[in-house]
């Protein structure tokens, strides 16, 4: 360690307990001891046993006997340190820390900045994947009031703002509206808006991708929001029925919502597949919260009656 900071001309004592105060709040505030050890010029086993060992001895030590022999007592506890040599450095210590504290929330907004801007450059990038993926769908998945099977044609098609534009259409009859997102090759994430322009109720589905060549089933799971706006998520099922992508072809096909007794053959595996109540996941809404744990076991047998019945 070079000596290059001034010294702050408080007692040693004093220096300590603010190095114990700022490490403390660096590694809460997730700047790691390794960061601050390169800081500090020092090797992290070093600032570690400092850290560690010698301030926690020397704050309980000091009330007990003098400043230098508390000094002397808490470095004799590591073997690594010199107290004759690491004394001076306190300041630069100091120093050094508050400036890789100063840093680490500056990389902090930075690393906001660069998440939205790598999230819109996955955005677009997924485009690059569509010949995988784009054409008209029908998805089918287990309605959140009633035991009927939803099968609601999709759309999944190139833009010129090169995104993945995603439509469907809803048995309530709602072009619902998104884009896709492909980060990797086995995963697809489209997010729409259940709702009419301009309010929004968001629907995400995460779609498995096969490995396969030219798949006609995708599978996944989606999370939307019941009718009383709670949370629910079920296992849902993606039907590929032509590889060609325009609003003209989810013009040809209707949305439907078939009852169990109206089940095709042909559907009836899908329709066993999606209903387990093994595959759903919801939020129940609760008649007169707590809002404390209680809650939390009404709930649970508020949805065992569901089921049951």
């Amino acid at each position: 360690m070079e000596q290059k900071g001034k010294s702050y001309g408080d007692s040693i004592t004093n220096q300590i307990i603010q190095i114990n105060e700022l490490l403390t709040k660096a590694r809460k505030g997730g700047i790691q001891m390794k960061q601050l050890a390169e800081a500090v010029n020092v090797s992290p086993s070093v600032l570690s046993a400092f850290y560690r060992t010698v301030i926690p001895a020397f704050k309980d030590s000091i009330t007990k006997m003098k400043s230098e022999e508390a000094l002397e007592y808490s470095f004799s506890l590591v073997n690594n340190i010199s107290k004759s040599r690491f004394i001076p450095f306190l300041p630069n210590i100091i120093l050094a820390v508050e400036e890789i504290m100063q840093q680490g929330l500056s990389e902090v907004k930075c690393d906001d900045k660069r998440f939205f801007n790598n999230f819109i450059q996955t955005v677009q990038n997924s485009q690059n994947t569509t010949h995988n993926i784009e054409g008209t769908y029908m998805t089918y998945s287990i309605s959140s009031s009633e035991k009927s099977m939803k099968c609601e044609p999709m759309i999944i098609s190139r833009t010129s703002s090169s995104m993945i534009k995603v439509s469907r259409l809803s048995t309530h009859n709602i072009i619902q509206e998104g884009f896709g997102i492909v980060a990797d090759h086995q995963s697809l994430t489209i997010i729409l808006n259940e709702a009419k322009y301009p309010k929004y109720y968001p629907l995400t589905m995460q779609i498995n991708i096969p490995m396969c060549f030219n798949p006609k089933i995708y599978r996944g799971v989606f999370m939307a929001l019941d009718a009383s706006s709670h949370p629910i998520a079920r296992r849902m099922i993606l039907h590929r029925l032509s590889d060609r992508a325009s609003s003209s072809e989810l013009q040809l096909v209707k949305a439907e919502l078939l009852s169990q007794a109206d089940i095709t053959p042909e559907l009836m595996d899908y329709f066993e597949y999606l209903s387990d109540r093994n595959d759903l996941l919801r939020v129940s809404v609760i008649p007169e919260p707590t809002a404390d744990v209680r809650d939390l076991k009404i709930e649970k047998k508020i949805l065992k009656l569901y089921e049951d019945l």
